[in-house]
């Protein structure tokens, strides 16, 4: 609950801020990614893996200087993963099979707060690194897969009701926080107009999974380790942005 106040008080903050100096510049993306789910560092024998995914959202860039900005946008994101599904078989054996896939999503509303450290090694050139933090709120999640023929099996654990259509689920929860990190370069191709591309990484600082969801570990060996998984997603920001901003953009110029 503190966190969420942080967050809308500082995204506040800083848009009026931004238009009261007149020192932004406004960014729309679109970012493919990879996304997964992962105990952190415990090793265990699952059947998650990656799957591709996509995010777009926008942005506003204030300029504390020419080298520091913060960045504060709304995003579409589309985190989750892939799975292969077990199956109980007609002789009660439990297996998985390769033409089985579930992709699992879990689609967030997010507002991230990032910090820039910019360098301008050429002319119209801007290299930059960053971090920052995200909060999102859940708007959506599902799973849609590919399953066997019922003679080959059932779907057996979390994976029962797999069907080949889309099935509304309730696995994750309802938050979202992540730590965001991130270096990229931006081209001036126009005396206001920036594209940018930005490869970044983030990693989600909460539960990901609903309380009443199936995603947890809990070794049989030792009743008080629970472990809960957490998103990851890489993934690659293209932008195309435009200043509103003489100052900036003959600060630039001088450079």
């Amino acid at each position: 609950m503190y966190l969420r106040k942080i967050l809308v008080f500082l995204m506040l903050l800083c848009i009026k801020q931004s238009f009261a100096d007149d020192k932004y510049q406004l960014n729309f993306f679109l970012a493919p990614s990879y996304e997964n789910i992962s105990f952190r560092s415990l090793k265990l024998d699952n059947q998650f893996f990656f799957k591709y995914s996509y995010n777009f959202g926008t942005e506003i860039k204030y300029y504390f200087s020419p080298k520091v900005t913060t960045n504060i946008g709304l995003q579409f994101n589309d985190r989750g993963f892939q799975a292969r599904p077990e199956f109980i078989t007609s002789d009660g054996s439990v297996q998985t099979f390769e033409d089985a896939v579930v992709n699992i999503s879990a689609k967030y509303l997010t507002i991230p707060i990032d910090l820039h450290f910019n360098f301008q090694p050429a002319y119209r050139t801007e290299v930059f690194f960053g971090t920052g933090i995200g909060f999102g709120l859940l708007v959506g999640q599902s799973f849609k897969g590919r399953r066997v023929s019922e003679e080959l099996g059932r779907p057996a654990g979390i994976y029962e009701g797999v069907s080949n259509e889309r099935t509304n689920i309730n696995w994750f929860d309802k938050n979202y926080v992540s730590w965001n990190f991130g270096v990229g370069i931006s081209r001036y191709i126009k005396s206001r107009l920036v594209i940018t591309i930005n490869p970044y990484y983030s990693r989600q600082i909460d539960r990901a999974r609903s309380l009443d969801g199936p995603l947890v570990y809990r070794d049989p060996n030792n009743i008080d380790l629970v472990v809960e998984p957490k998103f990851d997603s890489y993934g690659l920001n293209l932008k195309l942005g435009y200043y509103f901003s003489d100052q900036i953009e003959n600060k630039k110029k001088s450079l």
